[in-house]
């Protein structure tokens, strides 16, 4: 098991959340992956590489966190609803 976290900012352009094929290494087939909108008044929004303000899968709301155990070819894409929008992340690759 391999755990890594760290910040990103996110604007109104879907930035990828999820691992690369770069940052999988040996590990297994699941990541689990924990998404922390670290904002207090602005919207994070989850997705495909399509995701918008108005066109998602999941809405984290300010000081919410989504939680999720995904195949390690899974991405999830986000964007904020205006300006800029910090999220913590910690990822979590499990071994076969």
């Amino acid at each position: 098991m391999a755990l890594s976290h760290y910040l990103a900012t996110l604007n109104q352009t879907a930035q990828l959340l999820t691992l690369t094929s770069a940052q999988e290494g040996s590990y297994g087939k699941e990541v689990t992956i924990a998404i922390q909108n670290l904002h207090s008044s602005h919207y994070v929004f989850l997705g495909d590489s399509t995701v918008t303000t108005s066109s998602y899968g999941f809405r984290i709301d300010p000081g919410q966190t989504f939680t999720a155990t995904l195949n390690v070819d899974d991405e999830i894409y986000a964007v904020t609803d205006t300006g800029t929008t910090n999220v913590g992340l910690i990822r979590i690759l499990h071994n076969d």
